[in-house]
Order: structure tokens, then C-alpha cells, then sequence
């Protein structure tokens, strides 16, 4: 046997997760459901770093990972929140859910056409990061009003799709890490977590992904105070001349 199935095979373990997922969620068995996308979490994980030791690394593997990303991290986690809680809301909370997996398929598709590009850190919020916090969130028990559980599936989307800095986790970021991001994520957390402790796991992942928003909007405040000081130096070069 190939040992590049090994690795592919770890790789279609995602997937299979993911397709699992939705047949639970269609049948009512939320927390099954909520387990099998974490579960498929770590085979994302471990798919590369197989692949990476096995040296059999390559292009199918790549596009085999991002078909099985979206079933499990879009598609599982949509149809998870719309059969959990947002089915309530009918045709708007179908279509909501329905574009996390759209959104989702969108990012995976830029990061791989970018990967020789960014570096350092990840442009948008990372598809498994979508699944882990729909996960954590149905495992946790707890259930926010409909309507703002509709907007958070949706921000998840969007925020998939933007270009918000989120470290990635490999070493030095390409970006600055401001204290202040940290501080507030960790007290949003933290507060989370007293008002109902169940949602740690879920806190941690509201964690991460507002410290990629406060993050990215102090580094762009930053540069442009960066770009406006040049300026003002060049107007102050170009009047003593």
C-alpha cells in the first residue's frame, strides 16, 4: 500500500466525521453530532502532520483536505446549529446556515490560492475554529435568544470570508500581538465562563476569535497613524525646501 493513502485516509476520516455529523443532527442526536465535528477537528490536525512525517505530502492531498474541511466545518456545523435551534426561524435561519457551508468553501478555496502568499498568520477565521465553537456551543447546553445565536452563525461567515489576522499558531506572527487584545479577549472569557461554566470550551474559542478582531483593527489603527506621520514628515521636508 501507497503511503500516501495513509495520510489521505487520515484526511477522508474528516470528511466522514463531517457526514456523520449531519446524518446525527438530522436524527436529533445534537451531542453526537457536536462530537463528531471535534473529532473531525483533530483529524484536520493530524492529516498534515502525517502527510509531513510520511513525506508524502501533495496536491490531491491539499484539495482532498479542503473538500472535507467544508463538510465538516461548513456544511456539519450549519446543518448542527439550523437543526439545534435556528430551524425555529425558518426560511431565514435555513439560509443563514446554509451560507456557512458557502462562506466556508469560499475561504478554504482563497487560503489555498494565497498559500504562497500569507504568511504568518491566517487571513480570515479558520474553518475548524467554525466547527469547534458550534460544537462546543451545542455540548455546553446553554441556548442564546434565536435571533442572536442567527446573527452569530452569520458574523461566523463573514468572518470566514474577511481579512482578519488570526494567528496561526507556527512560531513568530507575522503581525504584532497587542497585550490590550489579549487582556479584553480573556476578560470576555472569563466572564463567560462565570455566568455559565459549561461554555468554557466555547469561551475559549470566542476568545481566539475576538482577539483576531482587536487585533487586527489596533495593527491597521497603527499603520495608519505609521502612514500619516510619513506624511506629515514629507509635507515638513518638502516646506523647509
Amino acid at each position: 500500500m501507497k503511503k500516501s493513502w495513509i495520510a489521505n485516509g487520515v484526511t477522508a476520516l474528516n470528511g466522514l466525521l463531517g457526514g456523520l455529523s449531519i446524518m446525527f443532527s438530522f436524527n436529533g442526536e445534537f451531542n453526537l453530532a457536536a462530537i463528531c465535528i471535534l473529532l473531525a477537528v483533530v483529524a484536520d490536525a493530524a492529516d498534515g502532520r502525517t502527510a509531513r512525517a510520511l513525506g508524502t505530502s501533495s496536491p490531491l492531498g491539499v484539495e482532498l483536505d479542503s473538500l472535507c474541511d467544508d463538510i465538516s466545518f461548513g456544511i456539519g456545523a450549519g446543518v448542527l446549529m439550523y437543526s439545534y435551534q435556528l430551524h425555529d426561524l425558518g426560511i431565514i435561519g435555513m439560509i443563514i446556515c446554509a451560507l456557512l457551508g458557502t462562506l466556508c468553501a469560499f475561504r478554504l478555496a482563497r487560503f489555498n490560492v494565497k498559500s504562497d502568499v500569507v504568511h504568518g498568520y491566517f487571513e480570515g477565521l479558520p474553518c475548524p475554529t467554525t466547527g469547534m465553537i458550534v460544537a462546543t456551543y451545542v455540548l455546553s447546553g446553554v441556548r442564546i435568544w434565536d435571533w442572536l445565536a442567527l446573527v452569530f452563525v452569520f458574523l461566523l461567515g463573514i468572518l470566514m470570508v474577511s481579512e482578519v489576522h488570526y494567528p496561526d499558531n507556527k512560531g513568530a506572527s507575522a503581525d504584532r500581538l497587542h497585550l490590550k487584545a489579549l487582556l479584553i479577549s480573556l476578560a470576555v472569557m472569563v466572564v463567560c465562563i462565570i455566568l455559565a461554566w459549561t461554555t468554557w470550551a466555547a469561551a475559549i474559542c470566542a476568545g481566539y476569535i475576538l482577539f483576531g478582531m482587536i487585533n487586527t483593527y489596533m495593527n491597521r489603527k497603527r499603520k495608519s497613524r505609521r502612514i500619516i506621520r510619513r506624511r506629515k514628515r514629507s509635507i515638513e521636508v518638502h516646506e523647509e525646501e
